[in-house]
């Protein structure tokens, strides 16, 4: 499996890794084509190099994490290394995807100085939640409604 930087032109590949990875979780997600294409877009602009694909054998998308190096966390009062978003298609879960994008986001938030990555995960992701934690994040709080806070030192 191969990890690539995103391309403003992969709008098109993280609509379908989106859709697919949150199908079932929908309740956590963007629901209208235009809002989460107007997400890529946000991410792009946010910190358009911590954007990451995973390929599949074909060299086609198949998972994406966004990582914001430049984001202030109002609760941990500094900047911190933000996951806005991990996402895999379904049919690739449970296959070592998200370990490795998780990996190259983390590599890039140290590469850029920073000592803390902070993620949020919907309190019912219980597949999430366990996944985060055994890569070391800690839940710290719930805010933001369903939201839950997990943060790991990097």
């Amino acid at each position: 499996m191969k990890i690539r930087r995103a391309k403003r032109e992969d709008e098109e590949w993280f609509h379908l890794i989106y859709t697919s990875a949150y199908s079932g979780m929908e309740r956590y997600a963007y629901r209208k084509d235009r809002e989460i294409r107007r997400y890529f877009r946000w991410l792009f602009k946010r910190d358009r190099n911590g954007i990451y694909f995973a390929l599949n054998e074909n060299g086609s998308p198949i998972g994406v994490i966004a990582c914001d190096s430049s984001w202030f966390s109002s609760y941990e009062h500094s900047n911190v290394g933000e996951i806005h978003e991990l996402a895999v298609m379904k049919v690739y879960q449970k296959r070592g995807v998200g370990h490795k994008l998780i990996s190259a986001g983390e590599e890039y938030l140290k590469a850029r100085g920073l000592k803390k990555a902070e993620l949020w995960v919907g309190e019912e992701n219980i597949p999430a939640i366990r996944f985060y934690r055994s890569l070391g994040y800690v839940l710290k709080e719930k805010a933001w409604g369903e939201w839950l806070r997990m943060v790991k030192e990097l």
